[in-house]
């Protein structure tokens, strides 16, 4: 199966307890990297963040994928699997990724089904402020006998397939 996300937040500062989501944290962004921080400024950048998953990051600009990024030859193709996602089984993201208000667009993701995937895999640390918009996640599903029992366990979310930490003012 195919599945394409898209999630929205409704523009207000009028919070009632879980029933929308105040975009007012998303108006003042930080220009200048603060200290104990790795500034994200490219698609290279955010891919880099999983050779140290307990950092601090903070997302500089907005990233934009394209298909040419997923396609044969591209950065992130990876054998037609598209984003391999930060902090997976036995290196999850433990850090902080502060989104500043910024947002990803156009991640593509083709997994196998018993992954965790999003842009972040398994996330244990904090993730805030942030938008992932245009994303499409897919599942690698192989041919299997009807008699055959499939278990799967997808783990699956825009931002994070799955999350032990805190994710906060995201969409």
């Amino acid at each position: 199966s195919e599945y394409t996300i898209y999630q929205r937040i409704k523009e207000t500062d009028d919070s009632v307890a879980g029933t929308s989501i105040s975009t007012k944290a998303f108006t003042q962004k930080a220009t200048v990297v603060p200290e104990g921080y790795k500034g994200i400024y490219t698609k290279e950048d955010l891919s880099q963040i999983r050779e140290n998953p307990d950092g601090k990051y903070i997302l500089m600009n907005s990233l934009e994928f394209t298909d040419s990024d997923f396609s044969a030859g591209g950065d992130f193709n990876n054998d037609g699997k598209g984003w391999i996602p930060i902090g997976g089984y036995k290196n999850e993201f433990t850090g902080i990724f502060n989104g500043n208000g910024y947002y990803i667009d156009g991640l593509y993701i083709n997994q196998d089904i018993n992954d965790y995937y999003g842009l972040f895999g398994i996330n244990k640390g904090t993730i805030r402020n942030l938008g992932v918009t245009n994303c499409e996640l897919t599942s690698i599903v192989e041919e299997y006998e009807e008699s055959e029992f499939v278990k799967t366990s997808n783990h699956v979310g825009a931002v994070a397939g799955s999350n032990q930490g805190k994710i906060i003012t995201c969409y």
